[in-house]
This record gives C-alpha cells, structure tokens and sequence, in this order.
C-alpha cells in the first residue's frame, strides 16, 4: 500500500526530473535554431 506522502514525494521526484528534461531539450531546440539560422547567414 502506498502512502500519499511516499505518492506525493515521487510526483514531486518526477516533476523535478520532467523539469530538467523539459529544460533541456528547450535549450537544445533554441541551440538548433541559433545554429540554423547561423548557417543561413553565411
């Protein structure tokens, strides 16, 4: 059986985690685009 705190403390893990993930694949997609947009102005 599980608690609602040990639920709770699990969403939270995974809300961090999602976060970091969701953070870095923004940073990545902007790099992409940064990078693409680069080359079309050579």
């Amino acid at each position: 059986m599980i608690t609602n705190k040990s639920k709770n403390s699990i969403l939270t893990e995974w809300d961090k985690y999602s976060k970091v993930i969701m953070a870095e694949a923004f940073k990545k997609s902007k790099l992409e685009e940064f990078n693409i947009k680069n080359r079309e102005n050579k």
